[in-house]
């Protein structure tokens, strides 16, 4: 008997259920639109006020070029019309120049990887990133092994940076990848250190510290260990790198007014052969290095004939500020029976809106950088004018 109450329930009850009309909720209020999909970056490009920046891309064909090299997701830095009309471009204009320049200029405003803007927000100082524009006509680079352009993004104060240089920030993140909107068009580094250092005279006497580092060291042990002043000129062996470079003044301020000064500070103490050493209870290939040597390491992150930099070791005046970690960073692993660690030797501060730099160990008292972000093919500079980081 039961079983036949039960059975008699279950019917009546799917009897009910099948009578939906019965059961239907009227809707209160209106219906919750649902976020719209993302556009792809092509997508938010055309439908932009970006006219200049379109003209140029469908002279040069941006999307055979993306699709030739495989490239699926990326970022374009894009210059606003008014920025393209300040640097000299118009639209009626673009139809007339060489396409050769147009590819460059597009290509050097774009990197093959996508750079989102939440992510770029979460960044300590600047990230690297090579833009897709490549050189083969200078230095030891060729068409099989090109030289290949960075371009080093961040945030700073709410600002957008680009190798050191704040941009109002306005992405458009898409589906794959994003556009940065400018307020100038970019100019692509067109010296090496080197040149710059040349052309101006109140780098004289750095110029020859590195020389006469180079030739004491040569005449002393048969070579050059050191190999400062190559460092200043692009080559593939070498990534780009941060040089911080004493103005003529500031060595007169440390005592150091003439050639003899340097070949003085030199022969304070005689440099050794590099063997295995002991560094830390480690066995490393090394060198005992003169004075001279010593106080010239602080200008360029101890980068010396061992250690050639694999990847880019570029910081801006935004990496000084934002990114604390700098100091004591270790800029290259060292292998045992083989070149040493190398470590991030200076600290930065910012006082009375003066970026200062000093060194770890030992501590001097801090300098003021006068002059920042001299962007170089090789590297960027940075000037201090006011006594050295080492004595």
């Amino acid at each position: 008997m039961k079983k036949i109450v039960y059975t008699l329930l279950l019917v009546i009850s799917c009897c009910m259920a099948c009578r939906q009309e019965d059961a239907q909720v009227t809707p209160v209020g209106k219906p919750i639109p649902g976020a719209p999909a993302p556009a792809t970056v092509k997508a938010l490009l055309d439908s932009s006020n970006l006219t200049i920046y379109k003209a140029i891309c469908q002279r040069v064909n941006l999307d055979s070029i993306l699709a030739a090299q495989q490239v699926a997701a990326y970022t374009l830095l894009v210059p606003s019309d008014s920025a393209f009309n300040a640097a000299g471009y118009t639209k009626a204009g673009i139809a007339g120049m060489n396409i050769n320049d147009l590819d460059s200029l597009v290509l050097y405003h774009a990197i093959a990887n996508p750079v989102n803007s939440s992510n770029l927000q979460q960044s300590l100082g600047n990230i690297a990133q090579y833009s897709m524009l490549t050189a083969s006509d200078f230095a030891d680079y060729s068409p099989w092994s090109p030289y290949r352009y960075f371009l080093y993004l961040g945030i700073h104060q709410g600002k957008l940076m680009v190798n050191g240089h704040a941009h109002p920030l306005r992405a458009l993140d898409g589906l794959d990848g994003t556009i940065y909107i400018l307020d100038e068009v970019l100019k692509k580094p067109a010296f090496d250190m080197i040149d710059y250092l040349g052309s101006h005279a109140e780098f004289s006497q750095f110029l020859e510290a590195y020389h006469i580092s180079d030739s004491t060291n040569d005449d002393y042990i048969g070579y050059n260990i050191q190999d400062f002043l190559p460092l200043l000129t692009s080559s593939s062996q070498c990534a780009p790198f941060t040089l911080i470079v004493p103005t003529n003044h500031a060595f007169a301020q440390a005592g150091l007014k003439t050639p003899d000064d340097f070949r003085a500070l030199a022969g304070r103490s005689p440099m050794d052969y590099p063997n295995y050493r002991d560094i830390g209870g480690k066995t490393y290939y090394a060198a005992v290095f003169n004075p001279l040597d010593s106080m010239l390491f602080s200008t360029h992150e101890d980068l010396s004939y061992f250690n050639r930099p694999s990847y880019p070791l570029v910081y801006f005046s935004n990496d000084f500020s934002d990114n604390g970690s700098l100091a004591n960073a270790l800029l290259m692993p060292g292998d045992l029976y083989r070149p040493p660690p190398v470590y991030m030797r200076l600290r930065f501060q910012q006082t009375g809106g003066k970026l200062l730099v000093n060194q770890l160990s030992p501590v001097f008292a801090p300098v003021p950088l006068t002059t920042t972000d001299i962007v170089c093919r090789n590297g960027v500079i940075h000037v201090i004018d006011d006594n050295l980081l080492a004595h």
